[in-house]
């Protein structure tokens, strides 16, 4: 994904926040991203990625 730009074109969010029951109440959901490149040499090129909050990551507010 780096040094390309690309734009989100859909976000679904994960139903499980983790794959431990234990946790799910504490863990940061995850979501399936699509994103398509714009750039002129790729074109329509689209990924499908697994986002998530790493370890230590919390939100931000301002």
């Amino acid at each position: 994904m780096r040094n390309r730009t690309r734009v989100f074109t859909d976000v679904t969010r994960s139903a499980l926040a983790s794959d431990d029951p234990t946790r799910a109440a504490d863990a940061p959901p995850t979501h399936l991203v699509a994103v398509i490149s714009v750039d002129s040499d790729a074109r329509d090129e689209e990924l499908r990625v697994v986002w998530g909050a790493g370890a230590g990551d919390r939100d931000r507010q301002p």
